[in-house]
């Protein structure tokens, strides 16, 4: 498939062509897989800036998105992209093999540092859900850190760069910028951005963002992150609804209305309508799924979303 960037994921591509430390926080959709792997293969073939790329993913995402998203693009399919999960001695193997691109998960990114130590051989690291490094207490991000003056490029990707607010920033940003914009230890960060105060008789402190910390720590951010919602940028043709109908027959008919009265029907005070109705679709559908659409392929959804309306 021939590949036609956006023009926000253009900008995306030059942003991380250009700067070797680089944030995207893009809404799910935008195609941070995509934009990632373009500038990686220009970077690579074409600029010949760097060599050696590790992918940090989530296990489900490493087992097959990174792939299949290169193998999906024509200008994409001849990158090398070796995975490196399973046991230990599959995913040496997986590291030994002659590769552009090495995937693991992030539950084995200590193993990783601890298996090359000194001899780190990534040049650049892709964080594909920055967000799960949020934790300075975690291991993989003390390892992480650790090995991070050995990394000339790194790209972290996430839909979600705050979770919990911003105190999830910290740990984030200081593997992007090694504690450039959002100082270099968390009791710094918190000095600067938060007000303290004591929640209970133990003593442990809670904390809450300063009038205008959001603000000032986005234009920190401002030249190292990127952030965009799907609502601003994604470009989608308008909806077309199509709806098509079918005849149910007597022996249909039967079980279904006996599932409506079950499930519906013996509830129609006001106060418990609306939680009942949703409880309905979702075993409605299920029951109309398993019983009808297996066996003859030819059910469709118009009759349950037009009762579906009707109950609005």
């Amino acid at each position: 498939m021939i590949y036609k960037a956006h023009n926000y994921q253009r900008y995306c591509i030059e942003k991380i062509i250009a700067q070797k430390e680089i944030g995207l926080f893009l809404d799910m959709g935008l195609g941070k897989t995509v934009i990632t792997l373009t500038a990686l293969n220009d970077l690579l073939y074409n600029r010949f800036e760097i060599s050696k790329v590790l992918v940090i993913a989530p296990k489900k995402v490493a087992e097959g998105t990174w792939a299949l998203e290169a193998d999906k693009w024509d200008h994409l399919k001849h990158l090398r992209i070796s995975t490196c999960l399973g046991s230990s001695n599959k995913r040496v193997k997986a590291l030994c093999a002659n590769a552009d691109i090495y995937i693991i998960n992030r539950e084995n990114v200590s193993w990783l540092v601890d298996y090359y130590k000194n001899n780190w051989p990534f040049d650049t690291v892709v964080i594909d859900e920055l967000s799960s490094f949020k934790s300075r207490e975690a291991k993989r991000f003390k390892d992480l850190k650790a090995i991070r003056p050995r990394i000339d490029r790194i790209i972290g990707l996430t839909g979600t760069p705050a979770p919990n607010g911003l105190m999830d920033l910290w740990a984030q940003v200081y593997l992007l910028d090694k504690g450039q914009r959002l100082y270099k230890t968390i009791t710094e960060y918190r000095n600067r951005y938060f007000d303290s105060y004591t929640a209970d008789a133990s003593g442990r402190q809670n904390y809450t963002p300063k009038e205008g910390a959001k603000e000032l720590i986005s234009k920190e951010l401002s030249d190292l992150c990127i952030s965009m919602q799907a609502d601003d940028y994604l470009e989608l043709p308008d909806l077309v609804i199509t709806l098509y109908g079918w005849y149910w027959t007597v022996k249909q008919t039967k079980p279904i209305k006996s599932l409506k009265e079950n499930l519906f029907c013996r509830y129609r005070t006001e106060r418990y309508q609306r939680q009942t109705v949703q409880h309905f679709q979702t075993n409605f559908y299920n029951f109309v799924t398993v019983r009808y659409m297996m066996k003859t392929g030819k059910y469709i959804a118009y009759t349950i979303a037009k009762w579906m309306y009707s109950q609005k």
